[in-house]
Parts: structure tokens; sequence; C-alpha cells
């Protein structure tokens, strides 16, 4: 978190809340200036005063960076504070050395008492504000995660029942395959379980592989899998179970509603900015049955990409010629590692 106080965006806010703070006192009546020239040279001396005790604040919290990173984000505001007004006394003293002349009567404690009493305040005000934003924050974390967790929870109990069914009946027909089943529901339920957020890609992938090698065994010759994804995979982030949903959609209202079954195809692409998983499934001429519709998990895993760090992922669906199509845009990775991993990736994409 302390790293983002050098951000550009910060910058500009502290340049912004100094040069306003710096209009504001002069244009006061107690500033006893007159004039618009006056006012002038008054607003250019508080600016001046005032950046050089915000860029020394700063000066001050990049020195004490190793120290503020052990620390949590009220200790970080309140740490702040103390640099702020000791960054006030420090730069008012040296400017009544350097300027007195420019600073009409004021004496030295006069001017020390003024400057950390307006330091004092605004960083107060600042510590109060940042208090009531990072509970806001907190508490849309809190409910995100909870969302996450309810929504890794649908890994459904109809899915458990109905796998639990197809393992019974392998036991007396193909027993080598009981084993194989429970391996794979036990991964998928380990990872529901878990408590991440996101995963790797490639993480991801198998999970849905496991998912589709499970229902395989239940509809048999009904569901066809076909993949289309480079041997390489990018290191790129993708919320939990997000393309394990996408594939049971289209295993639950594509396959399972058809007597006849269908294919289930799995695509994964470089496109500008990212990377796109489309899962795509027939869709039947006349659904029935409880689990019509595509829209609530859906929408729900809309919502936990809107939800992701950086630049959130989005997910489109579209009906094309008979089939039903989700996809999955995901940003590029940042780090240099993943960003030589996703290069690998689209390489072998493009030459496969």
């Amino acid at each position: 978190m302390i790293r983002a106080i050098w951000q550009p965006e910060s910058l500009i806010w502290a340049v912004a809340v100094t040069l306003g703070l710096a209009l504001v006192m002069a244009l006061t009546p107690t500033s006893g200036t007159t004039g618009l020239v006056s006012l002038s040279v008054h607003f250019g001396l508080l600016a001046l005063v005032g950046m050089w005790i915000a860029m020394l604040c700063l000066a001050i919290l990049y020195v004490l960076r190793p120290f503020l990173e052990r620390l949590g984000p009220l200790g970080i505001a309140w740490c702040s504070l103390a640099a702020l007004v000791a960054s006030a006394l420090l730069v008012s003293s040296t400017a009544y050395f350097i300027a007195s002349p420019l600073l009409g009567t004021f004496s030295l404690g006069e001017l020390q008492w003024r400057s950390a009493s307006v330091a004092l305040t605004v960083g107060l005000l600042g510590v109060a504000g940042f208090q009531a934003m990072w509970e806001r924050r907190e508490l849309q974390e809190r409910a995100r995660r909870s969302e996450a967790a309810a929504l890794q929870a649908r890994t459904s109990p109809h899915f458990l029942f109905n796998t639990l069914n197809t393992a019974v009946i392998l036991v007396k027909q193909q027993p080598e395959q009981v084993e194989t089943l429970l391996l794979n529901l036990a991964d998928l339920f380990r990872a529901a379980i878990a408590g991440k957020q996101t995963v790797e890609l490639g993480e991801e992938l198998d999970l849905a592989r496991k998912y589709l090698d499970i229902e395989t065994l239940r509809f048999g010759p009904r569901l066809h899998v076909h993949w289309e994804v480079p041997d390489v995979l990018p290191q790129v982030m993708v919320p939990l179970l997000a393309v394990q949903s996408l594939v049971e959609n289209a295993v639950l209202h594509g396959i399972q509603q058809q007597a006849a079954g269908g294919t289930v195809s799995i695509d994964l692409k470089p496109v500008d900015q990212g990377w796109e998983v489309s899962v795509r499934n027939p869709m039947a001429s006349a659904p029935t049955g409880r689990h019509q519709g595509h829209g609530i998990g859906l929408e729900a895993l809309r919502e936990r990409l809107r939800n992701m760090e950086g630049t959130p992922g989005r997910l489109q669906t579209a009906e094309s010629h008979g089939e039903f199509v989700a996809t999955l845009w995901l940003p590029r990775a940042t780090s240099t590692a993943a960003a030589i991993s996703e290069r690998q990736a689209q390489s072998a994409a493009t030459t496969s």
C-alpha cells in the first residue's frame, strides 16, 4: 500500500490539495492582503511553502518506507501525519531565516505554531477521511469474498449427487474408472474450499478438464470435448472456477437437455491487450427442466470479474449458428516473467 503514495495519481492529488489550500489561505480576510498583486504574491508564497512541506513529507516517507511497509494502513496514515507536521515545522523555520522580510511581523514561534496547526488540521482530516475510506473498502472486500465463497459453493449439490451416482454405477461396470473419477472430484472440491480468489489460468483449465472428465464418464458418448489451447499457457490470473463455471454451464444447458448430446469446445487465443477463453455448446431447440437459462451463474461470474484487482476481466455471451458462446476476456500479465510466458504462449498459439 505504501508504494501507492508515489504513484502519479497520488502526487497529482498532493499538488492539487496544496495549491487549493494555499489559495484558500490567501483569500481569507485575516491574511491582511488587499489588491490583486498582493493577493497573487501572497498566494505564490503560500504555494511555495506548501509545496516544500508536501515534497519534504513525501521524501521522509520514502526514506522510511522499509519501516512503513511493516505497518498496517492506519499505522502508515498516522506516520504520514507525523511526517507532515514535522515537515511544516522544518520548512516554516527555514523560511523564517531565509525570507523573514516577506513574512511580515510574524515571530519564529508564531510562524511555527501557525504552520504546525494548519498541517495538523489538514492531516487529521486526511486521516479521518482515509480511515472512513479504508473501512468502506474493507466492507466491500468482505462482501466480495462472501459472494465469491457463495459462488464457489455452487460446485453444486446436484453435481456431487450425480457424480456419486455415476461412481456407484461404474463400480460394477468399469471399476478401474472409479478411482480417477473420485480423485478428480476431490480436486474440484479441494479447490472450491481452498479460499483462493484467483488462480493462474493453467490451474483453472486443469480444473475444467477434471470437471469435463467426470461429466464424460457420466454422459458417455453424448458428450464430446474439443480443446484448442497452446502448449505453453500464459501466466494470467483468473477468478477461481471461472472457466469451470462456463463449461458446467455448457454441459447443463447444452448437452444435458439434448438426447443426442453434442460437443463442448474450449478455445484459448491471444487478442489485443489480453487473452480470450471461448466456450461453445449446442443450444437445445426447446429447453425444458430446471436448468433453463444461462443468466444467474453468468451474471455472478461477471460480478467476480468486475471485482478483480487491477484491470478487470470481461464476459460476453452470444448465440451463433445454433451454438451458445461464452467468451471470457482476461488482461495480460504485468510482470516480466509473466510477460515472457505470454510471449511463448502466443508464439505456440500462432504456430499450432
